[in-house]
């Protein structure tokens, strides 16, 4: 289309410079004698043939550049699209297997946690059955090991916890979702924990009717691990200067519904923020490093994502969005 376009135009100026320069000829024939039009006559049709040859020429030419550029063009952009159809292609192929792999690799570490995990239980277990032993044998003899006892029990409780964030991580069991409606549920699980005292956990839920399809478990682990998490940071804050109160905050739109929880705790420094997703990366004393991990992995197991915005001093917001019931059902 562009090459008959130009052409065209081309054509149509070479015409009109030929007709211009014709008329002009002729008025110049007419003013001319009788004997000299005549002559005149005969050598202005030799060069007006010559002239609409050379313009016909020139016309054909130019339409035929424009051809080839045309068809250049087409061909590079041909080219251009079946490079790009390639090339995600290409990145389909190795997220693919760079998913195969991962599968892979978690399978074999799934085994090979529930493996530790069940003979580092055992030992643990005889330990805790050991220190009741002694503590009831040493009732009656006015010995008291009051806190070796209680720093020896809170060992135990830390290889536990140790244990099931390791097993949580890495088992990656399947979903076993039900239809709830999320502000009940999220009423139910707050009410059935017990958290700091002095700590002030506001509700303010407004995802109405709003009905999620989840795994009662899997997800209230993945909430409550975020509400500890805000918990320790109000507690590793500056008592003078920190709000000891975290908010979470329900609300629901045609698609998905959102969880958020909010802390005014010291926040995320800047420099760590890429970082918080990384399995194994902590700032805690006695962390694991899988604590979000793990509740990303879960709220991603829900078809959910989760975004985490932090400003140092003033705190930190988690918001977990969760596709709704009826919005699954459509994309199905």
């Amino acid at each position: 289309m562009l090459a008959l376009c130009g052409g065209l135009a081309v054509w149509l100026i070479v015409v009109g410079t030929v007709y211009a320069v014709l008329h002009l000829r002729g008025r110049l024939i007419d003013l001319a004698g009788p004997i000299a039009r005549d002559q005149a006559v005969a050598v202005w049709q030799t060069q007006s043939t010559f002239l609409v040859a050379i313009a016909a020429f020139v016309v054909g030419v130019i339409a035929t550049a424009f051809l080839l550029v045309a068809r250049q063009l087409r061909s590079d952009e041909l080219l251009a699209r079946i490079t790009a159809e390639k090339a995600e292609a290409e990145r389909a192929r190795a997220l693919a297997e760079a998913g195969l792999l991962k599968q892979e690799r978690f399978s074999v570490l799934g085994k090979m946690t529930a493996t530790v995990a069940h003979e580092l239980r055992n030992p643990l277990s005889a330990i805790r059955n050991s220190i009741y032993a002694v503590r009831a044998a040493a009732d009656g003899t006015g010995i008291t090991f009051g806190r070796p006892m209680e720093r020896i029990e809170r060992s135990i409780a830390r290889c536990d916890d140790i244990i099931r964030d390791l097993v949580e991580y890495s088992g990656g069991r399947d979903l076993r979702p039900r239809p709830v409606a999320l502000d009940a549920w999220l009423a139910e699980t707050l009410d059935r924990e017990t958290f700091p005292a002095d700590i002030v956990i506001s509700r303010r839920l407004g995802a109405g009717r709003a009905i999620v399809a989840l795994d009662d478990g899997r997800l209230r682990r993945a909430v409550l691990n975020v509400i500890e998490n805000a918990c320790q940071a109000i507690a590793d804050g500056d008592p003078n200067t920190t709000q000891r109160a975290i908010s979470v905050a329900t609300l629901a739109n045609a698609e998905a519904a959102e969880i958020m929880i909010e802390d005014f705790g010291p926040g995320i420094a800047p420099e760590i923020m890429p970082r918080i997703f990384d399995p194994l990366f902590s700032t805690k004393r006695f962390g694991t490093g899988l604590g979000l991990p793990t509740v990303k992995q879960i709220v991603e197991q829900h078809g959910g994502s989760i975004n985490i915005t932090s400003e140092p001093g003033c705190g930190t917001a988690v918001q977990i969005r969760l596709p709704l019931e009826m919005a699954k059902r459509r994309a199905a």
